[in-house]
């Protein structure tokens, strides 16, 4: 029988894309594409 694992607090979607974007080791192209990735999901999932 599987097990159900309790859920944990950690942090909300716009806070986990907000900590990606917001990494120094990105560069202007990949920042602008993973910016426009991670928007559609921050604006429609709160």
């Amino acid at each position: 029988m599987a097990k159900v694992l309790p859920l944990t607090g950690g942090p909300t979607l716009a806070e986990a894309a907000t900590a990606f974007l917001s990494r120094r080791d990105l560069d202007a192209d990949a920042l602008r594409s993973y910016r426009q990735t991670l928007t559609r999901p921050r604006t429609r999932v709160r």
